[in-house]
């Protein structure tokens, strides 16, 4: 009795996520107004969140060699400088880095900070496999190019941005000198905590979440200000949340972004495994952890078995979104590694 009770309840738990899939999908158009707004106004929080660095930067969409990419960056410095390299998180866009942006211009690097594929004012891709790993790193890559250099002195990424920077470092090793990631974990080390722990799987509910069509973007689109600021504890500033969420009510970007998600769960299935199997990074790599992290448990956050060349710098009183928990220590840390 109890097997075929747990069948029916599977069956109901389907249909009923279903059923609210579908009604989220009717209602979305009551937010396509709404976005069409948004769309006239991001230039306007762009321009101003550009103007607030005070380093002299400018932002800028950048045609990427060899692909019908356009990607939105804000650079800062001069170009003929050592090349550093911003790839932020989810939900987040290139001023998740407003506060390491100015630090590094006047250090005397040329940095760029990008709005990855799908976020923001870059374009939108459609398709989940325009938004794996390979299309990602091949942005980064793509952009060196674009900036007439052979190698970036430092790729940064934190989040969604540090799995790319980690990938592109085991993929593209001679085509970066130093690598720094910030509460993102070695695909390596994630994989193995995943696999042999519950804390892990149950903390990345979100990645299963994410995979059901339609519904997460409907609740984005609706909730999206308060998932928002629960995700940052409520320690973001009101103008940093309405730019993040009116950057994420561009049309096409919740889906774009979602994707991420997607294509990196069916990666993973189709590689069976095999995706990891190179993934001893040589450069020199910096890693820096908010120990408060509830994403992400203190598992993952060690990939020294994979990265022989490392140091670490953990963060008691940050938490995932360190950028904005412990701006000063990552300047900080930045500063003396690079």
């Amino acid at each position: 009795m109890i097997p075929i009770l747990k069948i029916v309840l599977t069956i109901l738990q389907f249909w009923g996520v279903s059923a609210l899939s579908f009604v989220c999908w009717l209602l979305s158009p009551l937010k396509w107004s709404q976005r069409s707004i948004l769309s006239s106004k991001i230039n306007k929080l762009t321009y101003e969140a550009v103007e607030s660095l005070n380093c002299n930067a400018k932002s800028s969409i950048v045609y990427l060699p060899d692909t019908d990419i356009k990607l939105h960056v804000v650079e800062a410095g001069h170009q003929s400088e050592k090349l550093v390299v911003l790839l932020h998180g989810f939900p987040e866009n290139w001023h998740s880095w407003k506060n390491v942006i100015p630090v590094l211009a006047k250090k005397g690097y040329f940095v760029v900070a990008v709005d990855m594929r799908g976020y923001n004012l870059s374009d939108k891709v459609k398709g989940v496999s325009n938004y794996n790993l390979k299309s990602l790193t091949g942005d980064v890559l793509a952009l060196i190019k674009y900036y007439g250099k052979k190698t970036a002195y430092a790729v940064v990424g934190h989040d969604w941005g540090g799995v790319v920077a980690w990938h592109f470092a085991i993929h593209h090793s001679d085509s970066l000198d130093k690598l720094v990631v910030l509460n993102s974990p070695h695909p390596s080390a994630f994989l193995s905590a995943f696999m042999k722990s519950w804390d892990q799987r149950l903390a990345s509910w979100y990645m299963i979440f994410f995979q059901i069509p339609v519904l997460p973007e409907s609740l984005f689109s609706f909730f999206g200000d308060r998932i928002i600021r629960a995700m940052y504890q409520d320690k973001i500033l009101k103008g940093d949340l309405e730019y993040s969420y009116s950057a994420l009510l561009q049309p096409g970007a919740l889906h774009a972004t979602i994707n991420y998600y997607r294509a990196m769960l069916r990666g993973a299935f189709r590689r069976k495994g095999s995706g990891v199997s190179k993934s001893t990074v040589n450069t020199p790599t910096l890693v820096i952890w908010g120990l408060g992290d509830v994403a992400l448990t203190r598992d993952v956050s060690d990939p020294s078995r994979w990265v022989p060349n490392l140091r670490t710098n953990y963060l008691p009183n940050a938490g995932h979104f360190v950028l904005n928990d412990a701006p000063d220590e990552v300047n900080n840390s930045l500063l003396a590694f690079l």
